[in-house]
């Protein structure tokens, strides 16, 4: 279950001195590793000023016009291949319709990383945490997934919570007051193709993927590929499927060539067969019901013609 720390510590520590121990101290591999390293984000945490200068410098920059913010409720304090620290504003749900608020609709989800979080300003949001038990033949939307209520918890001022990569779930809701908390990702090579779930709690199902997974992104293009490629597409879609490490996006080559009508009929169905082969059960499953498809329609034109 997600790992839910109140780390006594008063003191305070730079942000430059916090990511100095990120960099050389911490284990990224591990998300237990995290604990150890509650007492310092806690240290961090306690400086009330940190947070307002990079407030003050976004400020400055938005009035030399020379950047915007990354959000309206999201402010970056540091990022690197294998981390990123951002601070989020967290509004109640009866606010001004104007002022940031992230919970218009509010989903029990996963992370396709390690993400540690904690309470900076304000009495914090409020999350009901899920334990999640991952099962690679199950992974498109509608199907039953073992998911189960575990507790709910508040992200308080100082207060700690490490959601583990895959495993633990949770919903947010919306704070009794304006609030802030910082969290820090941890990403490994597996985020690049490891999926991020939102779940239906009522019927235990997945309801849709994680629209900002990387995972998600690539694979979107891979299937744009299938409705405004050309003939020159699918030798590229042929090799997606061969040397993509993420199943996702080898899914996604074989929707492509089904429904890149403009190519060959015959090297659309070479590929797809080839997708019936594939290592991993689920693009096995989707190539095998698009090469029915495929033959279906065939059967259905040669009656026609």
């Amino acid at each position: 279950m997600a790992i839910v720390l109140r780390p006594e510590n008063e003191d305070r520590t730079t942000l430059a001195d916090f990511l100095d121990k990120l960099d050389h101290a911490i284990d990224l591999e591990e998300a237990d590793s995290l604990i150890g390293l509650a007492a310092d984000f806690r240290a961090l945490a306690n400086d009330p000023d940190m947070l307002p200068r990079h407030i003050n410098a976004a400020l400055k920059r938005l009035i030399d016009a020379k950047q915007a913010p990354v959000s309206a409720s999201s402010i970056e304090l540091a990022s690197s291949k294998n981390y990123s620290l951002r601070a989020t504003v967290w509004m109640p749900a009866a606010t001004d319709p104007l002022a940031p608020s992230l919970h218009d609709a509010p989903c029990v989800h996963n992370h396709n990383f390690n993400v540690m979080a904690i309470g900076y300003f304000g009495p914090g949001y409020v999350t009901d945490i899920y334990a999640y038990r991952p099962n690679p033949s199950l992974c498109d939307i509608g199907e039953r997934v073992d998911l189960r209520f575990l507790e709910r918890a508040t992200l308080g001022r100082g207060d700690v919570i490490i959601y583990r990569e895959s495993i633990d779930a949770h919903v947010l809701i919306p704070p009794p007051s304006v609030s802030v908390s910082m969290s820090l990702a941890i990403f490994r090579e597996s985020t690049q193709t490891t999926d991020q779930y939102r779940f239906d709690p009522q019927s235990s199902t997945i309801a849709g993927f994680g629209e900002t997974a990387a995972i998600l992104r690539r694979a979107s293009v891979v299937r744009l590929a299938g409705e405004i490629g050309n003939a020159e597409t699918i030798p590229l879609l042929d090799a997606l499927l061969r040397r993509s490490k993420c199943r996702r996006v080898r899914e996604a080559a074989v929707i492509a060539a089904s429904r890149l009508v403009v190519a060959d009929v015959s090297d659309r169905r070479l590929l797809i067969e080839r997708g019936s082969r594939d290592s991993d059960e689920w693009v096995r499953r989707r190539a095998k019901s698009l090469v029915a498809d495929l033959k279906s329609s065939t059967a259905k034109k040669r009656k026609t013609s």
